[in-house]
């Protein structure tokens, strides 16, 4: 190995093939090597190579982590503000899940990247008023409706948190795709913790109760309603912080699930087929049919993301073309679907916001899906995909504004 390292080390295929033979050997056999050949610059690089360290966990500036815990402290005080007035738990928490969830993201944002007064101020305000609207709501209003403002005020609360993010540059398509990236990390990291987070009560709760203690009463009565806001406020700390190590579990979810996702599109579109049961007059079936068809444009456009920051024309991109045509045709159904059921049933809170929401997500993919069809034909660049993926999300801002604001004057 020492010799052949010698050898090639002025041949870059050679020696990077001698370090995949046997990553180990190759190190030991280089740091003996290194004295005869390291007036030659390729002996430098592979010197730093072999040796680098990576930094481990980031904790932020100082006084960050104590900032963090005031926000959690905050979250976990209008969770618990429930408690107190009288409405019943469930309905306050469905009202109110974005204001515990997003307004200490933007203040940490804001407060993170130095940001000026003027870009607090505004997310500010149109917190206080969503705040002040969405809990003076009367009942009398359609329980649909309700339905929809309590579903896409949260959305629409999340667009906030981008604006806050994006130092409120909302039309620059980079921030506008780092975005993206940075929710696809945080949702990860979210799961993460709430799985150690679930294994730690549990085993804590199974001791405990070993002694004779109750802590299933004292967990949900105190201990979740700060562990809970808690969570997703942590994993946007620990992805800001750290994205150089969440962000390697990116590229593996997006190869792992792409295949699965194209055969599950292929299977089902063949299944609906071979079965007859179009979701025309079922309507559970048709909001399982949407559910699929969100689910998969997210996956989607995260996996686009990933080929964005790894430039690949291999088969990878011409398995995102084919799931973006079948997710076309999935879309293609539901709206005809969802179009059935309005013209012999009438509108409907659900069916306005389902129609809504199947044709801002056909726009987006329509683009998207241009794009790559263009990009495999060497007429489109990856920062074309690029900007295609986060073109419509101040649309869907508005969109989730407007169920949020109309829909109760209407219904």
């Amino acid at each position: 190995m020492e010799d052949r390292i010698k050898q090639y080390i002025d041949a870059p295929h050679q020696l990077e093939s001698l370090y995949q033979e046997n990553h180990q050997a190759f190190k030991l056999a280089f740091d003996k090597v290194y004295a005869d050949i390291k007036e030659y610059p390729a002996a430098a690089i592979w010197k730093e190579r072999l040796h680098y360290k990576q930094s481990g966990i980031q904790w932020g500036k100082k006084g960050e982590l104590i900032f963090m815990l005031c926000c959690i402290f905050f979250a976990g005080a209008i969770a618990k503000f429930s408690a107190y007035v009288n409405i019943p738990q469930d309905q306050y928490i469905a009202r109110n899940i974005g204001f515990i969830l997003f307004p200490v993201q933007v203040f940490y944002f804001s407060w993170k990247q130095n940001q000026s007064l003027k870009f607090f101020i505004l997310p500010t305000l149109i917190f206080c008023l969503a705040a002040l609207y969405t809990n003076t709501l009367s009942l009398h209003h359609s329980e649909d409706a309700i339905a929809q403002v309590n579903f896409h005020l949260p959305l629409f609360l999340w667009t906030l948190m981008g604006y806050s993010f994006m130092g409120g540059d909302f039309k620059n398509s980079e921030k506008r795709i780092k975005f993206l990236r940075f929710n696809g990390d945080w949702l990860i990291m979210t799961a993460i913790i709430q799985l150690a987070g679930i294994l730690f009560i549990g085993i804590g709760v199974a001791l405990f109760k070993l002694l004779g203690f109750d802590m299933e009463m004292i967990m949900t009565k105190y201990v979740l309603f700060w562990a809970l806001p808690a969570v997703p406020i942590l994993a946007s700390y620990i992805v800001y912080n750290n994205g150089h190590i969440v962000n390697k579990i990116s590229p593996l979810i997006a190869k792992l699930f792409m295949p699965l996702v194209f055969t599950l599109l292929l299977l089902f579109l063949f299944a609906v087929i071979a079965t007859g049961k179009y979701p025309y007059s079922d309507r559970e079936f048709l909001l399982v049919f949407n559910g699929l068809l969100v689910g998969v444009m997210a996956i989607f456009l995260f996996s686009i993301s990933e080929l964005v920051k790894h430039d690949q024309r291999s088969l990878f991109i011409k398995m995102l073309f084919s799931v973006a045509i079948l997710t076309i045709i999935t879309n293609g159904i539901a709206l005809s679907a969802i179009a059935f059921r309005i013209k012999e049933y009438g509108f409907t809170p659900n069916r306005i916001a389902v129609l809504g929401a199947d044709v801002l997500i056909l726009g987006n993919l329509l683009l998207v899906t241009r794009q790559v069809f263009f990009y495999i034909r060497n007429q489109a660049s990856l920062p074309d995909i690029e900007r295609s993926i986060g073109f419509l999300l101040p649309i869907y801002s508005v969109w989730a504004a407007i169920v949020v604001v109309l829909f109760p004057l209407f219904f």
